[in-house]
C-alpha cells in the first residue's frame, strides 16, 4: 500500500510529458533540412513528399529522414533520372513501406552508373506498396531496383499502375519483386502490348492479377502464376484480345471473378473455361462479338447466373454471327437455337 502513492506520482509525471510534448522526439526532422521534400507525421507514420524534385535539385536532403514504423513517400511532379544510394534505405528497419509516384518522369531508383539502388538498407516486415499515376519510364526502364528491398517472410506486397507509360511489363520486373509475397499486380491504362513470363512456381500469392485498359493483343498461362493457387481475379478488359489458349486457366483453384470485356473474342471454348468454371462467380463480356453456334451451347444454362452481360442496360450483349441471330440477346437464346455446320 505504501508504495501506490509513489507509482500514482510517477504515471501522473509521464502523462504530464506526454501532453507537454517533454521528452517526446518528433518523427519529423525540421522542414528547412529537407526541402523540397515535406514530412508530416501521426502517430506511428511519417508521410514524407517531395515535389518538383529533378538532377539540379540537393539530394543530400534523404541524409535527414528519419525512420517511422509506417513510412508513406510520394515524389510529385519531378523530372529525374536517378536517386542517391540508399535514398530510402535510411529508414532502416520498418513495418510498412508505401512509395507514390506521381506525374514524374524517371529512370532508375538508384546511381545509374553504379547500378546501386535507393533501396539498399531499407526492410519491410509487413506491407509494401508501389503506386503510380501519371508516370513515365522511359523506354528502358530498370526494376532492378526494388530488388534491393528487403523483404520479410511476412510481407504482403501490391503494385499499383494507372495511366502511366510502359509498353512492356518485362521479365525484369518478375525478378525484381521476386521474394515479395505480392499479393495484387494492377498495370492499367498503361499501354502494355506485352507481358513478360512469370517464372515457374513463383508469385503464388497473387490474388488479384489487373490488366485493363491496355494493347495486349495476346495473353499465355505463363502470364500468371504456376499453380496459382490464391488468384481470385483477373481483368483483362479493353485489350486487343481476339483469343484465349486452352490452358490459360488451369491450377486457378479460387478463380472467382473474370473480365474480358470489349476484347475481340469471338468463342468462348468450353475447354478453356472449364478449370475454373465452378469456382467462378462472375464472368464479364460485355461488348464481345460473340458468334452463337453450336460452341456457345454449354455455358448458356449458366448464362444468368454465372455471366454480367449488361442486358437491360445500354450495352447488352448479343450475337454478332451467324447472320439469323446477329443482333439477339445472348441471355434470351435456348440452347436449340444454336447450331453449327456440318462439315461435308
Amino acid at each position: 500500500m505504501s508504495g501506490k502513492p509513489k507509482d500514482w506520482s510517477l504515471l501522473m509525471t509521464i502523462v504530464t510529458s506526454l501532453l507537454l510534448g517533454v521528452s517526446v522526439e518528433a518523427k519529423c526532422p525540421p522542414l528547412e533540412n529537407i526541402y523540397p521534400c515535406s514530412c508530416s507525421e501521426n502517430i506511428d507514420t511519417c508521410f514524407y513528399s517531395c515535389k518538383g524534385l529533378d538532377n539540379n535539385t540537393s539530394f543530400l536532403v534523404y541524409e535527414q529522414f528519419r525512420s517511422c514504423p509506417t513510412i508513406h513517400f510520394s515524389i510529385v511532379s519531378g523530372e529525374i533520372f536517378s536517386l542517391p544510394h540508399r535514398f530510402f534505405g535510411g529508414f532502416g528497419s520498418v513495418e510498412r513501406f508505401s512509395l507514390s509516384l506521381i506525374h514524374t518522369k524517371l529512370e532508375y531508383l538508384g546511381e545509374t552508373s553504379s547500378g546501386l539502388s535507393a533501396f539498399d538498407g531499407l526492410s519491410v516486415k509487413n506491407e509494401f506498396s508501389v503506386y503510380m499515376q501519371w508516370t513515365d519510364l522511359g523506354s528502358s526502364f530498370d526494376w532492378s531496383a526494388f530488388s534491393a528491398v528487403d523483404f520479410g517472410p511476412e510481407v504482403s506486397t501490391t503494385f499499383f499502375s494507372n495511366i502511366s507509360e510502359f509498353s512492356e511489363l518485362s521479365p525484369g520486373f518478375y525478378t525484381a519483386f521476386s521474394g515479395s509475397n505480392m499479393n495484387s499486380l494492377v498495370v492499367s491504362v498503361a499501354g502494355l502490348k506485352s507481358v513478360g513470363e512469370i517464372p515457374l512456381g513463383q508469385f503464388s500469392s497473387l490474388v488479384n492479377v489487373n490488366f485493363e485498359r491496355n494493347s495486349l493483343t495476346e495473353i499465355k498461362r505463363s502470364n500468371f502464376p504456376r499453380p496459382a493457387p490464391e488468384l481470385e481475379n483477373i481483368d483483362l478488359n479493353r485489350n486487343r484480345l481476339s483469343y484465349l489458349p486452352g490452358d490459360l486457366f488451369t491450377d486457378m483453384f479460387k478463380l472467382k471473378m473474370l473480365d474480358i470485356s470489349i476484347n475481340q473474342i469471338s468463342v468462348l471454348i468450353e475447354e478453356t473455361f472449364k478449370p475454373i468454371f465452378t469456382s467462378l462467380d462472375r464472368l464479364i463480356v460485355i461488348g464481345l462479338p460473340l458468334t452463337c453456334d453450336c460452341r456457345l451451347a454449354w455455358i448458356l444454362p449458366d448464362w444468368r447466373e454465372k455471366v454480367i452481360d449488361a442486358s437491360g442496360m445500354a450495352w447488352p450483349v448479343t450475337c454478332n454471327e451467324p447472320p439469323n441471330l446477329a443482333g439477339k440477346r445472348v441471355r434470351d437464346l435456348q440452347v436449340q437455337d444454336l447450331a453449327c455446320k456440318v462439315k461435308q
